[in-house]
């Protein structure tokens, strides 16, 4: 990673070199001149060797306070010398467990007993994210018409995320995932969940497809002649067979396409999440507030009954959105 110091450049470009923990040990100028050297104790505990630097991010990355000592992690603060947070953790595994068998998963690990814990105790293998930053946007693929307006509007879903001012480019991680079956939305949420080492909980989840009153529709492999796709859609007591998502303490669910008010309220109380679907019909726009012709840039999904943008908040009051809380 390169560093640029001063007004304009004046101070130099500086390089940074990394373990496996994003821990920066050395620190080098463009001309390979070791600036700053260090090694690190477990916890995270700093002994240097060369100090010609300025250089306030530590152990795994975080940024240092020079008063305190304490490590900047995004939602707490870290005492090194602890090797334990300064506050508990926010995650309630009550309010925020799917089910007995996550509650009862979480609960098998002692370490979450420890509200203060860093890292599962185990500093060596596994540091910490920054928070609740893993943003999903996912689209239905195989659909007999629409796969690229799904798409191009899931990926200005995307960049209206990463764009917006609580998005962190160095924090958080935006997936972007096409999905054929049921099967393909449940692997990503998988996928999603595997980031909590590295980038923290699940804080949205977006699907961008055709749809109806029983939920969006996906693919399968029975194909017959009225049916040549092999559509289908979630059944009753299916939403129970997805895995166990890890949500944030503030995540959401949105379900963009025609009518899918419905299902998203039976999302938002299996999941315990809130969740929102649409009240009438959608259609592609090339502006978020009013229905107009696609001209090859940003894409939306606008719901014609109402002519507004489907965000919940978006500019205007109307919120054709209809939001479930679990």
């Amino acid at each position: 990673m390169a560093r640029r110091d001063g007004p304009n450049g004046n101070g130099g470009v500086f390089y940074y070199f990394s373990d496996h923990l994003k821990t920066a040990s050395v620190v080098t100028d463009s001309a390979g001149t070791i600036k700053a050297e260090s090694d690190y104790y477990p916890w995270g505990g700093e002994l240097q060797f060369v100090n010609n630097d300025s250089n306030h991010y530590k152990f795994t990355g975080k940024e240092r306070d020079a008063e305190t000592g304490l490590d900047y992690f995004g939602a707490r603060y870290y005492g090194n010398w602890l090797g334990r947070w300064s506050t508990s953790d926010p995650y309630n595994p009550i309010l925020r467990s799917r089910n007995l068998e996550q509650f009862h998963t979480y609960l098998g690990q002692p370490q979450n007993w420890n509200r203060y814990v860093y890292a599962l105790n185990n500093p060596l293998k596994y540091f910490d994210p920054n928070g609740e930053n893993v943003y999903v946007v996912t689209y239905t693929t195989g659909n007999r018409e629409g796969d690229k307006e799904l798409k191009r509007a899931a990926e200005t879903r995307a960049a209206d995320i990463k764009n917006s001012k609580w998005f962190d480019s160095k924090k958080d991680t935006v997936l972007v995932r096409g999905v054929y079956s049921k099967q393909d939305f449940a692997n990503v949420i998988k996928e999603a969940n595997s980031l909590d080492k590295t980038f923290g909980k699940v804080e949205q989840i977006s699907l961008f497809s055709h749809s109806g009153e029983d939920g969006p529709v996906f693919h399968g492999s029975e194909r017959t002649v009225g049916n040549p796709n092999g559509s289908t859609q979630f059944q009753p007591g299916e939403l129970k067979q997805l895995p166990a998502v890890n949500w944030s303490s503030t995540a959401k669910t949105y379900f963009f396409g025609c009518t899918t008010t419905k299902f998203a309220g039976l999302f938002a109380n299996q999941e315990h999440v809130r969740t929102w679907g649409t009240t009438g019909y959608a259609y592609f726009s090339s502006r978020p507030d009013r229905l107009a012709p696609d001209n090859g840039g940003n894409l939306y999904l606008i719901d014609t009954r109402f002519n507004q943008h489907l965000a919940p908040d978006a500019i205007n009051t109307t919120k054709p959105m209809e939001e479930h809380k679990p």
